[in-house]
Protein backbone atom coordinates (compact mmCIF):
# COMPACT_ATOMS: atom_id res chain seq x y z
CA UNK A 1 0.00 0.00 0.00
CA UNK A 2 2.96 2.34 0.64
CA UNK A 3 4.06 2.36 -3.01
CA UNK A 4 0.51 2.97 -4.19
CA UNK A 5 0.12 5.83 -1.70
CA UNK A 6 3.32 7.51 -2.92
CA UNK A 7 2.48 7.15 -6.63
CA UNK A 8 -1.05 8.48 -6.19
CA UNK A 9 0.30 11.41 -4.14
CA UNK A 10 2.80 12.17 -6.97
CA UNK A 11 -0.01 12.15 -9.54
CA UNK A 12 -2.17 14.49 -7.44
CA UNK A 13 0.86 16.74 -6.83
CA UNK A 14 1.46 16.92 -10.59
CA UNK A 15 -2.14 17.93 -11.30
CA UNK A 16 -2.12 20.47 -8.44
CA UNK A 17 1.11 22.01 -9.73
CA UNK A 18 -0.24 22.26 -13.29
CA UNK A 19 -3.41 23.93 -12.05
CA UNK A 20 -1.42 26.41 -9.94
CA UNK A 21 0.85 27.24 -12.90
CA UNK A 22 -2.13 27.92 -15.16
CA UNK A 23 -4.10 29.96 -12.61
CA UNK A 24 -1.38 31.85 -10.72
CA UNK A 25 1.63 31.63 -13.10
CA UNK A 26 3.88 31.60 -10.06
CA UNK A 27 4.07 28.39 -8.10
CA UNK A 28 5.84 26.83 -5.17
CA UNK A 29 6.46 23.12 -5.50
CA UNK A 30 6.48 22.85 -1.71
CA UNK A 31 3.05 24.48 -1.51
CA UNK A 32 1.51 22.25 -4.18
CA UNK A 33 3.14 19.22 -2.54
CA UNK A 34 1.53 20.19 0.76
CA UNK A 35 -1.83 20.64 -0.98
CA UNK A 36 -1.47 17.17 -2.51
CA UNK A 37 -0.78 15.72 0.95
CA UNK A 38 -3.87 17.51 2.25
CA UNK A 39 -5.97 16.06 -0.59
CA UNK A 40 -4.71 12.54 0.18
CA UNK A 41 -5.58 13.02 3.87
CA UNK A 42 -9.05 14.33 3.01
CA UNK A 43 -9.70 11.41 0.64
CA UNK A 44 -8.50 8.94 3.29
CA UNK A 45 -10.88 10.48 5.82
CA UNK A 46 -13.65 10.34 3.22
CA UNK A 47 -12.90 6.64 2.71
CA UNK A 48 -13.45 6.16 6.44
CA UNK A 49 -16.78 7.99 6.42
CA UNK A 50 -20.29 6.78 5.64
CA UNK A 51 -19.75 8.07 2.08
CA UNK A 52 -17.56 5.04 1.34
CA UNK A 53 -20.39 2.77 2.50
CA UNK A 54 -22.79 4.50 0.12
CA UNK A 55 -20.41 4.09 -2.82
CA UNK A 56 -19.71 0.45 -1.96
CA UNK A 57 -23.43 -0.32 -1.77
CA UNK A 58 -24.05 1.26 -5.17
CA UNK A 59 -20.99 -0.37 -6.78
CA UNK A 60 -21.91 -3.83 -5.46
CA UNK A 61 -25.62 -3.31 -6.22
CA UNK A 62 -26.71 -4.07 -2.68
CA UNK A 63 -30.36 -3.70 -1.74
CA UNK A 64 -32.24 -3.23 1.49
CA UNK A 65 -33.84 -6.41 2.82
CA UNK A 66 -37.58 -6.77 2.39
CA UNK A 67 -39.72 -6.65 5.52
CA UNK A 68 -39.93 -10.45 5.55
CA UNK A 69 -36.16 -10.84 5.07
CA UNK A 70 -35.43 -8.22 7.71
CA UNK A 71 -37.72 -9.86 10.28
CA UNK A 72 -35.99 -13.19 9.65
CA UNK A 73 -32.42 -11.87 9.78
CA UNK A 74 -32.70 -9.21 12.49
CA UNK A 75 -32.91 -11.51 15.56
CA UNK A 76 -29.90 -13.52 14.33
CA UNK A 77 -27.93 -10.39 13.52
CA UNK A 78 -28.74 -8.79 16.89
CA UNK A 79 -27.41 -11.88 18.68
CA UNK A 80 -24.14 -11.86 16.72
CA UNK A 81 -23.75 -8.09 17.02
CA UNK A 82 -24.14 -8.16 20.80
CA UNK A 83 -21.51 -10.87 21.08
CA UNK A 84 -19.11 -9.02 18.76
CA UNK A 85 -18.53 -6.10 21.11
CA UNK A 86 -18.78 -3.60 18.25
CA UNK A 87 -20.01 -0.16 19.28
CA UNK A 88 -20.73 1.42 15.90
CA UNK A 89 -24.03 0.98 14.08
CA UNK A 90 -23.97 -1.77 11.43
CA UNK A 91 -26.48 -1.83 8.57
CA UNK A 92 -27.65 -5.07 6.97
CA UNK A 93 -28.07 -5.45 3.19
CA UNK A 94 -28.76 -8.16 0.63
CA UNK A 95 -26.15 -8.88 -2.06
CA UNK A 96 -26.77 -10.28 -5.54
CA UNK A 97 -24.31 -13.18 -5.29
CA UNK A 98 -25.71 -16.44 -6.63
CA UNK A 99 -24.15 -18.63 -3.93
CA UNK A 100 -24.23 -18.64 -0.11
CA UNK A 101 -22.05 -15.68 0.80
CA UNK A 102 -21.52 -12.73 3.07
CA UNK A 103 -19.51 -9.55 2.61
CA UNK A 104 -18.41 -6.58 4.67
CA UNK A 105 -17.49 -3.19 3.24
CA UNK A 106 -16.89 0.38 4.27
CA UNK A 107 -17.24 1.07 7.96
CA UNK A 108 -20.74 -0.21 8.74
CA UNK A 109 -22.09 -2.40 5.94
CA UNK A 110 -22.67 -6.15 6.11
CA UNK A 111 -24.43 -7.98 3.29
CA UNK A 112 -25.69 -11.54 2.92
CA UNK A 113 -26.72 -13.21 -0.32
CA UNK A 114 -30.18 -14.61 -1.07
CA UNK A 115 -28.85 -18.20 -1.38
CA UNK A 116 -27.59 -17.91 2.21
CA UNK A 117 -31.24 -17.99 3.30
CA UNK A 118 -31.26 -21.68 2.34
CA UNK A 119 -28.65 -22.34 5.04
CA UNK A 120 -29.44 -23.09 8.66
CA UNK A 121 -29.70 -20.25 11.21
CA UNK A 122 -26.40 -21.39 12.78
CA UNK A 123 -24.67 -21.09 9.41
CA UNK A 124 -26.17 -17.67 8.74
CA UNK A 125 -25.05 -16.39 12.14
CA UNK A 126 -21.56 -17.80 11.55
CA UNK A 127 -21.28 -15.90 8.23
CA UNK A 128 -22.50 -12.71 9.92
CA UNK A 129 -19.93 -13.17 12.69
CA UNK A 130 -17.18 -13.68 10.10
CA UNK A 131 -18.10 -10.45 8.31
CA UNK A 132 -18.30 -8.49 11.56
CA UNK A 133 -14.80 -9.82 12.22
CA UNK A 134 -13.57 -8.02 9.10
CA UNK A 135 -15.04 -4.75 10.39
CA UNK A 136 -13.69 -5.34 13.89
CA UNK A 137 -10.19 -5.99 12.49
CA UNK A 138 -10.28 -2.86 10.24
CA UNK A 139 -9.88 -4.97 7.06
CA UNK A 140 -12.64 -3.08 5.26
CA UNK A 141 -11.22 0.33 6.18
CA UNK A 142 -7.79 -0.48 4.77
CA UNK A 143 -9.40 -1.72 1.56
CA UNK A 144 -11.59 1.41 1.29
CA UNK A 145 -8.61 3.79 1.61
CA UNK A 146 -6.61 1.90 -1.04
CA UNK A 147 -9.54 1.90 -3.50
CA UNK A 148 -10.31 5.61 -2.98
CA UNK A 149 -6.72 6.68 -3.58
CA UNK A 150 -6.28 4.45 -6.64
CA UNK A 151 -9.46 5.83 -8.22
CA UNK A 152 -8.44 9.42 -7.44
CA UNK A 153 -4.94 8.82 -8.82
CA UNK A 154 -6.24 7.46 -12.11
CA UNK A 155 -8.63 10.41 -12.55
CA UNK A 156 -5.92 12.94 -11.67
CA UNK A 157 -3.48 11.33 -14.12
CA UNK A 158 -6.04 11.45 -16.93
CA UNK A 159 -6.85 15.11 -16.25
CA UNK A 160 -3.15 16.03 -16.05
CA UNK A 161 -2.38 14.37 -19.39
CA UNK A 162 -5.40 16.03 -21.03
CA UNK A 163 -4.33 19.49 -19.81
CA UNK A 164 -0.67 19.06 -20.73
CA UNK A 165 -1.35 17.83 -24.24
CA UNK A 166 -3.65 20.79 -24.89
CA UNK A 167 -1.21 23.44 -23.62
CA UNK A 168 2.09 23.39 -25.52
CA UNK A 169 4.11 25.67 -23.25
CA UNK A 170 2.83 24.03 -20.10
CA UNK A 171 3.57 20.63 -21.60
CA UNK A 172 7.19 21.61 -22.23
CA UNK A 173 7.52 22.78 -18.65
CA UNK A 174 5.99 19.71 -17.03
CA UNK A 175 6.96 17.00 -19.53
CA UNK A 176 9.81 15.70 -17.31
CA UNK A 177 7.47 15.50 -14.32
CA UNK A 178 4.81 13.75 -16.38
CA UNK A 179 7.37 11.26 -17.68
CA UNK A 180 8.53 10.60 -14.12
CA UNK A 181 4.98 10.03 -12.90
CA UNK A 182 4.20 7.72 -15.82
CA UNK A 183 7.36 5.76 -15.08
CA UNK A 184 6.33 5.52 -11.43
CA UNK A 185 2.91 4.29 -12.52
CA UNK A 186 4.51 1.59 -14.69
CA UNK A 187 6.77 0.58 -11.79
CA UNK A 188 3.73 0.51 -9.52
CA UNK A 189 1.86 -1.83 -11.90
CA UNK A 190 4.88 -4.13 -12.18
CA UNK A 191 5.38 -4.15 -8.42
CA UNK A 192 1.69 -4.80 -7.92
CA UNK A 193 2.04 -8.04 -9.87
CA UNK A 194 4.71 -9.13 -7.40
CA UNK A 195 2.98 -7.63 -4.38
CA UNK A 196 -0.24 -9.40 -5.40
CA UNK A 197 1.29 -12.67 -4.22
CA UNK A 198 2.01 -11.16 -0.81
CA UNK A 199 -1.39 -9.44 -0.84
CA UNK A 200 -3.11 -12.78 -1.36
CA UNK A 201 -1.25 -14.17 1.62
CA UNK A 202 -2.33 -11.14 3.67
CA UNK A 203 -5.94 -11.47 2.55
CA UNK A 204 -5.94 -15.16 3.41
CA UNK A 205 -4.59 -14.25 6.81
CA UNK A 206 -7.44 -11.78 7.23
CA UNK A 207 -9.95 -14.51 6.36
CA UNK A 208 -8.46 -16.87 8.92
CA UNK A 209 -8.59 -14.10 11.53
CA UNK A 210 -12.25 -13.45 10.69
CA UNK A 211 -12.93 -17.20 10.99
CA UNK A 212 -11.21 -17.16 14.38
CA UNK A 213 -13.36 -14.20 15.44
CA UNK A 214 -16.53 -16.12 14.51
CA UNK A 215 -15.27 -19.16 16.45
CA UNK A 216 -14.50 -17.03 19.50
CA UNK A 217 -18.07 -15.73 19.45
CA UNK A 218 -19.35 -19.30 19.58
CA UNK A 219 -20.09 -19.93 15.89
CA UNK A 220 -17.32 -22.38 15.06
CA UNK A 221 -19.64 -25.28 14.16
CA UNK A 222 -21.83 -23.08 11.98
CA UNK A 223 -18.77 -21.77 10.16
CA UNK A 224 -17.52 -25.31 9.52
CA UNK A 225 -20.94 -26.34 8.20
CA UNK A 226 -21.21 -23.44 5.76
CA UNK A 227 -17.65 -23.98 4.50
CA UNK A 228 -18.45 -27.64 3.89
CA UNK A 229 -21.64 -26.60 2.09
CA UNK A 230 -19.83 -24.20 -0.24
CA UNK A 231 -16.83 -26.43 -0.90
CA UNK A 232 -13.59 -25.44 -2.65
CA UNK A 233 -14.88 -24.01 -5.92
CA UNK A 234 -11.97 -21.78 -6.94
CA UNK A 235 -14.04 -20.27 -9.76
CA UNK A 236 -16.12 -18.39 -7.21
CA UNK A 237 -14.74 -14.86 -7.07
CA UNK A 238 -15.47 -14.45 -3.35
CA UNK A 239 -13.07 -17.28 -2.54
CA UNK A 240 -10.36 -16.17 -4.98
CA UNK A 241 -8.41 -14.53 -2.17
CA UNK A 242 -9.45 -17.04 0.47
CA UNK A 243 -7.58 -20.09 1.78
CA UNK A 244 -8.91 -23.48 0.75
CA UNK A 245 -11.97 -24.29 2.81
CA UNK A 246 -10.43 -27.53 4.01
CA UNK A 247 -7.58 -25.45 5.47
CA UNK A 248 -10.02 -23.06 7.10
CA UNK A 249 -11.96 -25.98 8.56
CA UNK A 250 -8.75 -27.51 9.93
CA UNK A 251 -7.92 -24.19 11.62
CA UNK A 252 -11.43 -23.90 13.03
CA UNK A 253 -11.28 -27.42 14.45
CA UNK A 254 -8.45 -26.23 16.70
CA UNK A 255 -10.79 -23.84 18.54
Amino acid sequence: MGMSLFVNWAIIWLLTTIAAEIIFEDISYYATGAIAVLIVIIMSLLALSSFSDTLARVKNRLRRPTEEEYNYLKPMFDEVYQRSGLKREIELFISRDDFPNGSAMGTKTVAVSEPLFRCTPDEIKAVMAHELGHIKNYDTRIHAIACFLDELGMVALGVAIAILTSLTETFKLFAPFLLLVLMLKVVQVMLNLIIELFYLATRRGMELQADAFAAQLGYRDGMIKVLNRVGDNRKIAFFGTHPLNKMRIAKLMAY
